[in-house]
């Protein structure tokens, strides 16, 4: 579970940005949280809302970055990842900090700068006690690197490789390299961010969705889950299938492609040609099945969501999902914001941060508020370009529980709204026009 992230110098942010998922203090009421063995009172549920370009979504990419550069993905292309409208960050490191608890329970907090040279410092602390104690610590020169292991790091065949090794690249961070060689004492630490942290876009749910209709093939568990959870969400939806292919269709292609020599597997070619078939609803008994092909696209990004939400349940990982609101329908979020928060259906301590622009979510109702105060941040940007990400909780009129907090925001009294001339612009187009 994340507790803090903490980043500087990254895309938008020209500053230090900290995001926490501790619950406040002084807030009397709260929803459903997680309180960890080190007496940190977590909340399962974020939302950041904000203009467009105001930062919401770089502040998602630079915790997926984290989790990307720890499974050792494309470190080069992050290599120029400053901000860069000044010329007093641009040649700096971007500096990432991260306090969590992994799958064994325990606190961590990992830290890294990384910049044009690769990796210039490193570092990771487990929490046993109420205080730190330092697993390792890296400092990149030139020419060399410096390694600190602290008295927790019992392995002293892996230590000596580490200093003794020459060829450690300043672009590999160490805690992708020790989990390359079986270090039992960073294992968990790299197991939560590299795959306990998973990011999707809702309007690029396209990319998943093909990994999700293998997995409904091929998972009969899952398969099981999406057909109890299909007819409950409305979309018209009974249930799915699999169609296969029959023997004598494989036959003739397998023939035909060997013969124009495009040889193909034959259970590659049944993959191919196995599709998902969905049921709907009819006006009889019999329901009607629609190709994969005719289903509309928001059932499928159901799907894709759906699996994410499945996995991030079961298994107790962060879900990171931009613009969510694009591909699900404001009543069925708030569902999802609900089953989060509810540690009878979230006892894994799954967390879910998404970027938003559904002011229904922060609206008071009468069966209660969505969000508690303490999950709502903002993004905003200023003239310099510099984004800023602060929670409600921190503005100066901080509103009462039961306030209205969406329609207070929408009239700009916590900024993080678009100022927005256009009107003006149009006018004064059409002036010049007559003129």
């Amino acid at each position: 579970m994340i507790i803090n992230f903490e980043f500087k110098n990254y895309r938008s942010y020209k500053e230090e940005c900290f995001f926490t998922m501790q619950r406040a203090s002084n807030l009397k009421s709260m929803k459903d949280s997680i309180e960890t063995n080190y007496k940190d009172v977590l909340s399962m549920v974020a939302a950041v809302y904000g203009a467009n370009a105001s930062g919401k979504s770089n502040f998602l990419r630079g915790l997926n970055t984290v989790s990307e550069m720890v499974q050792g993905k494309k470190m080069i292309s992050y290599t120029h990842q400053q901000f860069k409208l000044s010329e007093k960050t641009y040649k700096k490191d971007t500096e990432y900090r991260v306090t969590f608890v992994a799958n064994d329970g325990q606190k961590y907090i990992y830290e890294y700068h990384y910049g044009s040279r690769g990796v210039s410092f490193e570092e990771l602390n487990v929490y046993v006690t109420q205080k730190p104690s330092l697993l390792f610590r890296r400092k990149q020169k030139r020419d060399s690197s410096d390694f600190v292991f602290g008295e927790r790091f019992t392995s002293d065949s892996v230590k000596n490789m580490i200093i003794e090794e020459t060829e450690i690249s300043p672009r590999t961070l160490l805690l992708a390299v020790l989990r390359g060689w079986n270090e039992k004492v960073t294992q968990p630490a790299y197991e939560y961010l590299a795959d306990g942290i998973h990011f999707v876009e809702a309007f690029a749910y396209r990319r998943e969705y093909q990994q999700m209709r293998r997995r409904i093939k091929d998972d009969t568990e899952f398969m099981y889950y999406i057909n109890k959870v299909l007819p409950a969400i409305d979309l018209g939806v009974s249930d799915v299938s699999i169609s296969k292919p029959n023997d004598s269709f494989i036959d003739r292609v397998t023939k035909i492609l060997n013969r124009n020599g495009d040889p193909i597997e034959r259970s590659e070619l049944i993959d191919e040609a196995t599709s998902v078939e969905f049921r709907h609803y009819g006006d009889s008994e019999i329901h009607s099945s629609i190709r994969e092909s005719d289903e509309s696209n928001g059932t499928k990004a159901a799907l894709v969501f759906f699996g994410l939400f499945y996995d991030a349940l079961k298994d107790g990982f962060t879900c990171l999902i931009d613009e969510m609101e694009s591909s699900l329908h404001p009543i069925l979020v708030a569902k999802l914001i609900e089953i989060f928060n509810d540690k009878r259906t979230n006892p894994n301590g799954a967390q879910l941060i998404f970027t938003t622009h559904d002011i229904s979510l922060i609206e008071n109702y009468a069966e209660g508020e969505v969000l508690d105060r303490d999950q709502i941040w903002f993004a905003e940007k200023n003239k310099k370009g510099e984004s800023e990400l602060y929670p409600l909780t921190s503005v100066q009129d901080m509103p009462r529980e039961g306030s209205n907090i969406g329609m207070k925001y929408i009239h700009g009294r916590y900024g993080a709204t678009p100022d927005i001339s256009l009107l003006d612009v149009l006018l004064e187009l059409n002036r010049d026009k007559k003129n």
